[in-house]
């Protein structure tokens, strides 16, 4: 006979599951989802293994036009897409933005931004407080780095802010990133996101740009499907 649980109790038994699953299967990407239903706060995570030899990291380079992540992910194939950098009214991308090799938007000292290295199998990503400390010179020029708002994590500690709750986009990295954590979240601050990623012993975390910009999505299904707004810069990954 099936025994009957609780919404609640089988909602927060499910969630240490996940949790279980994420901090132990290292090299696997999965997906999981809380929701505390006093807040109605809710967030879904996505890990990557970034040393993986099959691994494809993309931009919707090298014309940057408007388009949604949603569109971009069937276009493309790629199985996880999110929206990155803040941008003007006219479209312009707010930040620096380099895809292969290649520097198309300029730095903003005050905003933090996303790199990735091509390794001998797959990537090392890193997390710069500042675009101003990134390397451009040539030769040392990451494969692709997005820019976004501003460090959340760093060394294991929170970066206090404002406590304003919205949808977010966020991404963390640990084993020396090796490993991306990408976070779609609504009603929470960038407190809220700090704390989640401390609790899945995350080194370095970052926001991009959240709002009604914030979009993620993940097997061709928008994870927040009310917001379809078209953003200059896209990153997907792709196995």
């Amino acid at each position: 006979m099936m025994k009957m649980i609780k919404a609640g109790k089988a909602l927060r038994a499910l969630f240490f599951i996940f949790l279980i699953l994420l901090i132990s299967s290292c090299r696997t990407t999965q997906l999981h989802f809380s929701k505390n239903p006093q807040t109605s706060a809710s967030y879904i995570i996505e890990k990557i293994d970034l040393t993986s030899a099959d691994l494809q990291i993309m931009t919707n380079g090298p014309d940057f036009k408007l388009v949604s992540p949603r569109t971009f992910a069937k276009q493309s194939g790629a199985e996880l897409v999110i929206n990155t950098l803040p941008f003007k009214k006219n479209g312009k991308p707010v930040g620096i933005l380099i895809d292969d090799g290649k520097l198309y938007s300029p730095v903003v000292k005050k905003y933090a931004a996303l790199a990735f290295y091509k390794e001998e199998s797959g990537f090392r990503a890193e997390i710069f407080d500042s675009q101003e400390e990134i390397d451009l010179s040539e030769g040392k020029l990451p494969y692709i780095a997005v820019g976004g708002f501003w460090t959340i994590l760093r060394d294991g500690k929170k970066i206090d802010f404002i406590d304003h709750k919205d949808y977010r986009i966020a991404v963390g990295l640990c084993d020396s990133g090796k490993t991306l954590l990408v976070m779609c979240a609504k009603k929470m601050s960038y407190g809220d996101c700090a704390e989640v990623f401390q609790e899945l012993g995350v080194e370095t975390a970052m926001q991009f740009d959240g709002g009604h910009s914030a979009q993620m999505v993940v097997s061709g299904k928008n994870v927040l499907p009310g917001l379809k707004r078209r953003v200059p810069v896209v990153l997907g990954f792709k196995n």
